[in-house]
């Protein structure tokens, strides 16, 4: 028994079904706006390009998510815990490209 004995009122209505979206930005788009844009727009293009994780899910990496050579990221849609290793020297510069401007934002040091 539910919170009230009433029929369901969406019984019978159809879910309207929608394909995902899959959108592969054009390199000569990418390089524009990556050499146009300032270091934020950089950073939010570099970090999820190396690290393989959503744009949604990069803002809330911190330095403190860094220990011993990998960053330590909770996934928002899957909630799986990952170590994303720090080997490749790309993601490295970033990272270092990132400290070196001493970002702080509420006492938190974004990746």
């Amino acid at each position: 028994m539910g919170y009230t004995e009433k029929e369901n009122p969406t019984r019978g209505i159809k879910k309207v079904r929608q394909m995902p979206r899959d959108y592969f930005v054009d390199p000569r788009i990418w390089n524009a706006v990556y050499e146009h844009g300032n270091d934020i727009v950089r950073d939010a293009m570099d970090l999820p390009f190396l690290t393989g994780q959503s744009s949604s899910d990069v803002p809330g990496m911190t330095f403190a998510d860094i220990l011993s050579g990998a960053i330590l990221e909770d996934q928002g849609k899957t909630g799986k815990k990952l170590r994303i290793i720090l080997e490749t020297s790309e993601l490295n510069e970033v990272i270092e490209r990132i400290k070196a401007r001493g970002v702080v934002e509420n006492n938190r040091h974004p990746v």
